[in-house]
């Protein structure tokens, strides 16, 4: 064999190295460019598709997409922030009775810390001018769990860049999502159902818009929802339930305190109000019902919430850009069952009642008030009791 033979064997050897090595390269980066050019919850760009879905089952994700290219580039001016009690803000409501262009931007079942997150990340676009902000009846944990650590929440679709979103390229699911947007093809929809007994593309995904994408209340409703929870039996079985819980509280044995120092809402809420001066702020504490107190076990938990009022009340009324409301001693509200599906989530129409009240300041907490409102609300959850309806 001489050498240029060999010299020409190496060459070929070499052209089919290269073409294999470029050929798995693709078939392994397929994948992350597959979800890159459909995104799913856009978090890198805009959906290429008309009226792409939105996953309100998913918020964590979808939000990091709304901040990233709907709230960076559009025209809103404020955000809703909040849980699930307030995932039925429209944008049309919140025009309606405050005069905002908002984007709702609430996560079901949310950490006081993961919607300081969201919020912070809202304030880093510079577009934000109004706040309404949603403190929870879980807000009275002091969570030191920051989002960025939390291996439950996906910090990194926040952040800047493409480099850290590996996970989200390469996620078995969003690549299942890209494909199934991209064709609409229900053989892919019904092989992921089968294997993981969920839905790969959420029930409504495509029927909502991005200014009304998270609201569930229609869902409720069509399903009966209130008017099942607020049957004579289940109101009986309630008022059972209940009394038995009472029976176990020893409130006789309760000792009142008022020396929380709530660090959690310290850092999440009042320490990034403050940092934010030129932001409009209307804080709502969630007008969940009074059973969702009185019904608690650790008398110490009730203690904090009416607590919570009062340290927020002193801490932030006072700021020219701070309005902060609370329903928790309106009784048409908060002691009728017949308003909620649940012990915490109210119908449309109390929906439409307390925006109208916070929009003219009504239920306003002011510092000066707060002692008798708190001593109020305690005695509020105290003599509480489940009416059951006639049959």
């Amino acid at each position: 064999m001489n050498s240029s033979t060999l010299t020409f064997n190496n060459r070929e050897y070499t052209r089919y190295i290269r073409r294999f090595l470029a050929l798995w390269l693709f078939v392994a980066l397929s994948p992350a460019l597959l979800v890159l050019v459909v995104d799913p919850y856009q978090v890198t760009h805009k959906s290429l598709i008309k009226n792409p879905p939105f996953y309100k089952d998913n918020e964590r994700y979808q939000v990091a997409g709304l901040i990233n290219n709907y709230l960076k580039n559009g025209s809103y001016d404020g955000v809703v922030i909040g849980s699930s009690l307030s995932s039925n803000f429209t944008s049309d409501i919140i025009k309606e009775n405050f005069g905002w262009d908002a984007l709702n931007l609430s996560i079901r079942a949310s950490t006081l810390s993961e919607r300081s997150f969201v919020l912070q990340r809202a304030l880093d676009t510079k577009k934000i001018n109004h706040v309404l902000f949603e403190i929870n009846p879980v807000d009275i944990r002091d969570d030191d769990l920051d989002p960025e650590t939390d291996t439950l929440f996906p910090a990194y679709l926040y952040n800047k860049g493409l480099s850290n979103k590996w996970r989200y390229f390469f996620n078995q699911t969003t690549v299942l999502q890209a494909l199934a947007i991209l064709f609409k093809d229900t053989v892919i929809e019904s092989y992921y159902t089968n294997i993981t007994g969920k839905p790969l593309l959420e029930v409504n995904a495509w029927g909502y818009g991005i200014d009304q994408w998270s609201s569930w209340i229609d869902t409720a409703e069509q399903s009966n929802a209130f008017t099942s929870y607020n049957t004579h039996e289940n109101m009986l079985a309630l008022q059972k339930d209940f009394n038995s819980t009472k029976l176990q509280q020893n409130r006789g044995d309760w000792a009142w305190r008022k020396n929380y120092s709530f660090d959690g809402a310290r850092k999440n809420l009042i320490d990034v109000v403050r940092l934010h001066p030129d932001v409009e702020f209307r804080i709502w504490f969630g007008p969940v019902s009074l059973l969702r107190y009185a019904g608690d076990f650790n008398m110490d938990a009730v203690n904090r919430h009416v607590e919570l009022r009062r340290f927020v009340t002193k801490e932030l009324a006072t700021l020219p850009n701070v309005k902060i409301y609370s329903f928790d001693n309106d009784l048409d509200i908060v002691g009728d069952m017949k308003n909620y599906m649940d012990p915490s989530h109210f119908s449309r129409k109390i929906m439409t009642e307390i925006l109208a009240d916070m929009s003219r300041d009504s239920h306003r907490l002011y510092p000066q008030d707060i002692e008798v409102f708190a001593e109020k609300f305690r005695n509020n959850v105290l003599n509480f009791d489940i009416q059951a309806p006639s049959e």
